[in-house]
Formats: C-alpha cells, sequence, structure tokens
C-alpha cells in the first residue's frame, strides 16, 4: 500500500510536467508545423486562447497565433513544412475572423483592419512560394484574394464552411456498452458503412436521434474551394451543380460506391442536372482536377439540350444531329475551322453537304471583294489593288487585263521594275502608257532638283536648292536674292580675311552695296569681341574707362567701388592687411586711413594669435564687443552649432543631429522640427508592421504625405511591396517585366513552364520541359524507363482495368502483360462473375493459388439466397431465417395449425435500406404474411430485456 502515494506522487509530477511544458511551448513558440512535438505546442496555444478573458482579447490573442503561423510559413524550406505551415495558417486566420466576429460591430474596426493587413501580408508570403501539387497553396491563395473583398469580418465568415443541422428520425434506444453486436436494423450499415467507426455518426456518446438520411452526411462541402473560384458572387454548396437531381440520393448512389450505378433514364430529355460537370466549357484548366472530370474542353460546345444529339444512354459517344434547315455551324464546328482559313461568312455559303464536307461550291456572281478568302493566294509585293482590277474571269485565274488608263500609281505593281537609283517618285511624272520610252518631265514650280540630280552637284558647291539660284528655263543664268538674307556665313565663309571680325557679315555689311561698312557701337557693350587692350592693361570692358564718343581721354570713377583689390592687388604693402583697402582707406583721401570695427564679427582675420590658451575658438565678436571688450556677453540668437559648447550635456539616445533642429534659444521647452529636404526619416520614426522597409522619403514627400511616388528604375524587387495577381508566375516581376515598359515581357524559358503555363484539358499534368523543347515545341520526346504513372498523359480503354497501366505492361514490351495477383482481392475490378453467380468479391471464396479450391466463411452471412435457391415448395423467405451455418440439418419449431409462420422482423421495425446486391432474376418479391407470433429465436430476451407481449396472443 505505501507504493500507491509514491506512484500518485509520480503521476502528478509528470502531469504538472507535461502542463508546464505545453505552457512553455505556448508562450515561446519554438517550434513549427511539421515538426514533432508542434502538436503539443499547438494544444497549449489554443488552450492559451480559450483561457483569454473577453472577446477582444482572445481574437487579439488569435491574430498573434495567424501572424506566428505566417512567420512560419516565411521560413519552412522543405516542401513537407511548407504543406503544414500553410495548413495551419489556414486554420489560425479561419479561427482569427471568428474570434474578431464575436466582438460587438463598433469594436470590430481596428482588429478586422488588422486581419485584412495579416491577409496582404500572408499574399506576399505565399506568392513567393512554388505550387504544391495538392493545389493546398492555389486553394488558399484564392481564398484570401475572396477573404481581402470583404468590408467586414461577418461577410469573411458567412463564406466559411457551416455546419447543417441533421434531421432527427432514429427514436433513443438501448444499446450494449462497448458491444460489437449491436441491433443495427434501424440503418443497416453495408458495405461502405459497414467498417466505420461509431464516432464517425455517434460524436460525443449521442446515440439518440441520429439522423438517417444521405444528405446529413454527404453535401458538397469540398466544392466550397470551385465555388471561391469560378462562382464568387455565391456561396450555395450546390452551384457546382446547380440543377442537381432533386431525388432521394439511392436513386442514383449505394453504399458499396458512391458513384452513380443505376438511373432510369426512361423519358429522361433533361441532361445537365446530372451531368453538368461532364458538359465541354471553356473552363480554366488549372481547375479541371477540382471539377473530377477528364471531359476534353471545347471552345464552343452546342449550347441546347443534350438530347438534340445523344439519345442512347448507354453510349454516349453515338451521336447524331438532323442538320436540316440548319444554317449555322460555327456555334459547334469551330474548333474545326482551319487556322489560314479566313473567310468570315457562314460555312454553308460553300459547304452545302452535312456529309460530305470536302464538296464546296460557290457562286462568284456579282463578287467583287476576294481577299477574304484568297488572301493567302496573293504572291509577295503583288499588286495591293482589288483582284477584279486585274482578274475578272473566275473561272481561269490565269486570266488578267489591265486597263492602264487612268492608273497612275505604277510603283504599286512595278516597284521591283525601277532601275537603281532611278527617281523615287511616281513613274507617270515621266513616262505615259501611250509610249513609255518618250520621257518628259515638267520641271515648272519644281523646286526639289536633288531629288533627281543630286550627283550632279559640283564640289563645295552650295548646298541649298539649286532653284534658289538656277530656273529651269536658263540653267547657265544664275540669281541670288540676298535681300533679307543675314546668314553669309553658310556661302562665303571662305572669304573672310585673316584677322577679321568672327561674327556675321551682315553686322557690317550690306548686300546691295559690299563695300560699304556700317558698325554702330550705341548699346554695343562687347568691345573686346573686336578690340584687343595692350598688355597687363586693364582686363575689363573697354567701356568702363572709355566711350564711344571720344576714345581719349580714359577715365575711371572710384566712387562706390570698394574691391580695390581688383586692379590693385600687386600695390600692397609686404605684411600688410591683405583684406580690401577699402576697409581702412578711401578714394578721397588715400593716406588718411582708419579702421571701424563697428559691424566687424571676424575678430579672427586679423587677431589669430592673440586668442588666450584653451580660449573659445570661434569668433570673439559671439561674446565681445567692441565698445567694450570686458563686458561679456553670448547672445545664442541664430547660433546653431550648440554642440561645440555643449556637447557633454546631451541626453543618452538623444537626436544627434544639431540641437537647433528642433529646439530654439528664445524657449528651449517649445520643440519643432522642419522637415524639409529631410530624407533620413527612418532615423526618428520606425516604419508600420509589415510594411515596406527602406526610407519613407524614396515614396512620401513632406507637402503631401498621402502623393506617393516611387523611382522603379534599376529595382528588381517588386514583391518586397506588391503582391501578384491570382494564378500568376510567383517569381520576381523583373523576371519578365521593366519599369520602363510594363506590357514588354521578356522571359528567360528554363524548365519549370507550370510555374507560368497550364496544360490543355486531358494532358500530362507534369513539367512541360520533360517532352517539350523551347527550340522547337512540336518536337515532343519523352523517357519512359522507369515511368509507372502511365494514367496521367494515356486513358484507358473502355471497361479496362482502371488502375495503372504499370501494374500489367512494361514500356519494353507492351504486349507482354503480368499482373501479381498476390494479396489482390478486389477481382470485380477487372473480372464479371457468371451469370447468376454470387455477386460478392471473388475473393471471398476463390484464391489466388488454387482457383478451383472453393470455400467461403459463412459464419455471420445470412443472405444464403445470394448464392443459393431454395427447393420447390420451400418458404420463400432467407435461409438463415430458419437454418444456420454452423447446423444446417435443425428444422424450425413447426408452426401450430392455423397459423403462419412470419417471413421477416416484426412492422414495428423499420425496413432495412436496399443495398446494391441484386436480387436474381428468376426469385419473386418475398410478400408479406401475416403476423401470428415472433420467431423462437425472436421470444428469447436480448440482453436480460424482455420483449413486450404480442398483441395476437
Amino acid at each position: 500500500m505505501k507504493k500507491w502515494p509514491f506512484i500518485f506522487t509520480i503521476l502528478t509530477l509528470s502531469l504538472l510536467a507535461l502542463v508546464s511544458g505545453m505552457i512553455y511551448l505556448a508562450l515561446t513558440a519554438p517550434l513549427h508545423p511539421g515538426q514533432t512535438l508542434f502538436t503539443l505546442q499547438h494544444m497549449g496555444e489554443q488552450a492559451h486562447l480559450r483561457l483569454t478573458g473577453d472577446d477582444a482579447d482572445r481574437a487579439d490573442l488569435a491574430l498573434t497565433l495567424a501572424d506566428r503561423r505566417l512567420a512560419d510559413l516565411a521560413e519552412a524550406t522543405e516542401s513537407a513544412d511548407i504543406l503544414a505551415a500553410i495548413e495551419a495558417l489556414d486554420a489560425a486566420l479561419e479561427t482569427a475572423v471568428r474570434r474578431i466576429n464575436t466582438i460587438p460591430d463598433p469594436n470590430q474596426e481596428p482588429l478586422y483592419n488588422q486581419f485584412k493587413a495579416l491577409l496582404h501580408r500572408s499574399e506576399i508570403v505565399l506568392s513567393s512560394l512554388e505550387s504544391d501539387p495538392d493545389g493546398k497553396l492555389l486553394a488558399l491563395a484564392s481564398r484570401l484574394a475572396d477573404w481581402q473583398e470583404m468590408a467586414s469580418a461577418d461577410e469573411v465568415v458567412a463564406q466559411l464552411p457551416q455546419q447543417k443541422n441533421a434531421p432527427t428520425l432514429i427514436e433513443a434506444a438501448l444499446v450494449p456498452f462497448l458491444g460489437e453486436d449491436v441491433d443495427h436494423n434501424a440503418f443497416p450499415l453495408t458495405n461502405g458503412h459497414a467498417n466505420l467507426d461509431c464516432e464517425t455518426c455517434h460524436s460525443d456518446g449521442e446515440y439518440a436521434n441520429t439522423a438517417t438520411t444521405c444528405e446529413s452526411c454527404h453535401y458538397l462541402q469540398s466544392y466550397a474551394i470551385v465555388n471561391s473560384l469560378l462562382y464568387p458572387e455565391t456561396n450555395d454548396p450546390w452551384v457546382v451543380y446547380p440543377g442537381h437531381f432533386s431525388g432521394a440520393c439511392d436513386a442514383c448512389h449505394d453504399t458499396a460506391s458512391w458513384k452513380p450505378y443505376q438511373f432510369d433514364h426512361m423519358g429522361i430529355t433533361e441532361c445537365q442536372s446530372c451531368h453538368y460537370q461532364d458538359t465541354p466549357a471553356p473552363q480554366e484548366a488549372a481547375l479541371l482536377f477540382v471539377m473530377n472530370t477528364g471531359t476534353a474542353v471545347a471552345s464552343a460546345h452546342y449550347s441546347l439540350e443534350c438530347i438534340a444529339c445523344h439519345s442512347n444512354t448507354e453510349d454516349w459517344t453515338i451521336a447524331a444531329f438532323d442538320h436540316l434547315d440548319v444554317s449555322e455551324c460555327q456555334s459547334c464546328h469551330q474548333a474545326d475551322v482551319p487556322e489560314e482559313h479566313i473567310y468570315p461568312g457562314e460555312c454553308s455559303d460553300c459547304h452545302f453537304h452535312t456529309v460530305r464536307w470536302e464538296e464546296i461550291s460557290y457562286n462568284h456572281a456579282n463578287v467583287s471583294e476576294c481577299q477574304s478568302c484568297h488572301q493567302a493566294d496573293t504572291p509577295e509585293e503583288h499588286y495591293p489593288g482589288a483582284c477584279v482590277n486585274c482578274h475578272s474571269n473566275t473561272e481561269d485565274w490565269q486570266e488578267a487585263d489591265v486597263n492602264h488608263l487612268g492608273l497612275y500609281d505604277c510603283l504599286s505593281c512595278h516597284q521591283a521594275d525601277s532601275p537603281i537609283n532611278h527617281y523615287a517618285g511616281q513613274c507617270a511624272n515621266c513616262h505615259s502608257v501611250y509610249n513609255w520610252t518618250n520621257v518628259t518631265f515638267d520641271h515648272t514650280n519644281y523646286t526639289d532638283c536633288q531629288s533627281c540630280h543630286e550627283d550632279i552637284l559640283p564640289d563645295n558647291h552650295y548646298s541649298g536648292e539649286c532653284s534658289n539660284c538656277h530656273t529651269p528655263e536658263s540653267w547657265e543664268t544664275i540669281t541670288f536674292d540676298h535681300t533679307g538674307q543675314t546668314d553669309c556665313q553658310s556661302c562665303h565663309s571662305e572669304d573672310r580675311p585673316d584677322g577679321h571680325y568672327p561674327g556675321q557679315c551682315s553686322a557690317c555689311h550690306f548686300t546691295n552695296t559690299w563695300t560699304q561698312t556700317w558698325v554702330t557701337h550705341e548699346n554695343f557693350p562687347g568691345c573686346a569681341n573686336c578690340h584687343y587692350g595692350p598688355s597687363n592693361h586693364y582686363g575689363n570692358q573697354c567701356q568702363n574707362c572709355h566711350n564711344v564718343e571720344a576714345w581719349k581721354p580714359a577715365g575711371f570713377s572710384h566712387i562706390g567701388l570698394t574691391n580695390c583689390l581688383n586692379c590693385h592687388t600687386q600695390t600692397a604693402p609686404p605684411n600688410h592687411y591683405d583684406g580690401q583697402c577699402s576697409n581702412c582707406h578711401t578714394t578721397n583721401n588715400w593716406v588718411d586711413a582708419g579702421f571701424s570695427h563697428i559691424g566687424l564679427t571676424d575678430c579672427l582675420a586679423c587677431h589669430q594669435q592673440e586668442a588666450p590658451d584653451n580660449h573659445y575658438d570661434t569668433q570673439c565678436s559671439n561674446c565681445h564687443n567692441t565698445s567694450n571688450w570686458a563686458n561679456v556677453t553670448f547672445s545664442h540668437n541664430e547660433l546653431t552649432d550648440c554642440l561645440a559648447c555643449h556637447e557633454e550635456e546631451l541626453p543618452p539616445n538623444h537626436f544627434v543631429n544639431s540641437c537647433t533642429d528642433c529646439h530654439n534659444t528664445t524657449s528651449w521647452t517649445q520643440v519643432t522640427f522642419v522637415h524639409s529636404e529631410m530624407t533620413d526619416c527612418l532615423a526618428c520614426h520606425a516604419t508600420p508592421s509589415g510594411h515596406w522597409p527602406g526610407q519613407c522619403s524614396d515614396c512620401h514627400t513632406l507637402d503631401d504625405w498621402s502623393d506617393i511616388h516611387f523611382d522603379h528604375i534599376t529595382y528588381t524587387d517588386c514583391k518586397s511591396c506588391h503582391a501578384r495577381p491570382t494564378g500568376h508566375y510567383r517569381g520576381q516581376c523583373s523576371n519578365c517585366h521593366i519599369t520602363e515598359n510594363w506590357t514588354e515581357i521578356l522571359h528567360d524559358h528554363l524548365t519549370d513552364c507550370v510555374a507560368c503555363h497550364t496544360a490543355p484539358d486531358g494532358h500530362y499534368d507534369g513539367q512541360c520541359s520533360n517532352c517539350h523543347i523551347t527550340d522547337n515545341w512540336t518536337d515532343v520526346t519523352f523517357d519512359h524507363d522507369g515511368f509507372v504513372d502511365c494514367l496521367s498523359c494515356h486513358a484507358a480503354p473502355d471497361d479496362h482495368y482502371d488502375g495503372q497501366c504499370s501494374n500489367c505492361h512494361i514500356t519494353d514490351n507492351w504486349t507482354d502483360v503480368t499482373f501479381d495477383h498476390t494479396g489482390y482481392t478486389n477481382c470485380n475490378q477487372c473480372h464479371t462473375a457468371p451469370d447468376e453467380h454470387f455477386s460478392g468479391q471473388c475473393s471471398n471464396c476463390h484464391t489466388t493459388d488454387n482457383w478451383s479450391d472453393v470455400t467461403f466463411d459463412h459464419d455471420d452471412a445470412n443472405d444464403c439466397r445470394s448464392c443459393h435457391q431454395p427447393p420447390a415448395e420451400h418458404e420463400p423467405g432467407q435461409c438463415s431465417q430458419c437454418h444456420s451455418t454452423d447446423n444446417w440439418t435443425p428444422l424450425p419449431t413447426p408452426t401450430p395449425a392455423g397459423q403462419a409462420r412470419p417471413t421477416a422482423v416484426p412492422t414495428a421495425t423499420p425496413t432495412p435500406q436496399p443495398t446494391n446486391t441484386p436480387m436474381p432474376t428468376n426469385t419473386p418479391t418475398p410478400q408479406p404474411t401475416a403476423t401470428t407470433e415472433p420467431p423462437p429465436e425472436l421470444a428469447t430476451p436480448v440482453l436480460g430485456i424482455e420483449l413486450p407481449p404480442n398483441p395476437s396472443r
């Protein structure tokens, strides 16, 4: 007995250690999805969430956990860890928005805004990941895109899967505790239901009021992702089957296989309600794996009822259509139109026979427009006009007759006939259609001589038009009107004498009398342009001393001039004050020199060496004044270099720039900061969470913060700011786009084709580069060695084994077929039982080692009639109602005279639902008989419970 306290202590300590470990993991979160103990951490986080105080705090914590899952996804590298992180992030986001939705509306907005920001960051992370084969990444990305469009948490929650209220049809019943032989006649568990765990239907220990309809468990919740992609405007889970058959599920389905196995099509003319997915439609190929169909997508399938073409429900490929009085072909045969076919009219204009399509007849009478059909027949560089201008005989196209009268555009046909370096204008300008060799050209009013005579121009000749000097009437007579011409140098640049004025001749000369020159110097300030001064002469403009009325004498007024050094830089005595002479001297009396310190603050210019040791090393005038040197004051007004004196007084972690950037000397506590021309915002301000980490000034301006501009030139990391569109290539935008011209897309195609391109419908879903090359797309090769997934490209023949071809065939020798039946029990998948044979699996009786050795375990088998027929005049019920497999010979207790034996359970027990086991066609349907008393085996109490008395006794 003493060991029990010890064991209890050990268990208590272990439990405390487990709880402490969960708490530690929940608070520190060292583990990530996909790691071994992450489930324990997740349990701790969820416990923390449930135990958090109010709804707002729980919502805030849920956002924190979702942000933590996003960080896990961003750090994940292995494929398995990425998939686990995607699932964890999806669940965390759903939990967060549900928690936000529990908060009263006025308090939801700030947390919902955080949720929307988290969605944006999640899209950025997802866009950097490669797509996964299971489509989880695509599904989550599409889901987030839909949530981004929602205005409230309530709208997002409305998109989430909702639990249905199951109908309550089963009454309460006593069942044995942990028993296996439960009387389940109210809802027989057959085939697919036979091996279900009890908890599948009876959750939380609830057995009473359990639903029995198919719809209570089997609803199209799995199509929610398809709905959000194809039909974002509705939340109806049945939208993939918009007109689903309204009858009971078991009219088509059974428990052996949910795939429909039976339906009486007799009299049915409306097919779409069940075969909506089988109708070819221009859906996105990437969604076909969700649609669960392999039907090829046509560009425009016939839009009316299926029965108009398909009338045979056994063989859908048998189709017939009455083309009588039908003239519009494109709605069905758009894909049959050849690429080079460009005739825009109806097919029936040329094709008049619906069976012999190659028979073509077209009435060309009164047709003058040929190009719509015969564009491809036009030779290169052919006459661009209408064909009928030359070809008028539709029976003999080679017969051509051209009337050139009135045709002046010769080059449209005879461009190649023009000699080299020939006149580029129209032939009709010189030639005529009557006599080609007789060439005339009217030069009247024609001034562009160079277009024909450029090669005749002499060397160094005037480069302008010949017509400026010459006339077509008399070429030797040359005249040029210089009136108004001022650009003499364009022709006479070589005629200027050496050292002559370099400007335009027209500045001094006249065109009517060249020798007479006239230059007015009035308002002409640039003397030095023509006149050079003596050596070492005053280097400025002459007019500062001279004038144009009288060059001599020259005078210079020093009044108001203080820049003496401009002229007298060499006249100062040695070691003299090197400042301006005018600081001490005046132009009225040079020898009377004085220096007024009033208003002068640059003391160091003269008194640099007079400052005491370790004295304030800036200007003396900052503290002293010239009136009273001993009276020292310091005005901080307009002083900005505070740190020169007060550097030691700077508080810790304070702004390191000048104090005056924020403070002023008048009121130190009044702090302002002028942000003009400031670009280093991060020195003071941190970026918001999830924001671009660069400088604020790279995008924002101080004048208008909402006015955002960013120089994208040479910038390649687009994904740091921009999220990609849904379904778009996940790499960097700069891999294909450039910032100068976004619509011009360039991409170096490597081998990962499916990152951008979707395979055609029903096509091999692997990488395109496994078969194709970018240099020659039509040259396709594929190495089948070691490849076992044949069905990804090749469809099995009708009624063929639906497993992988590689289970039986090999690529080296396709006709040599072998199959390893060892351990294989689903014989009916390939082999059909003989007529009137047992309809169950062959493996229930036969073995692959010895087919003729047949055994069957009859234990718990009560459907004897599926294999054995009763003797003549025998009771029509099941053998198992009277016989048992352990002892077949005992007969049931004789029925008292005048009473009939019942053939079924009492009428109070619901009739079992039909299964997929077919009844033999030659067996009459059992008819109910009068119930007088229960069979002997039902009179025995079950589990010690006394049955109620039979009212008929």
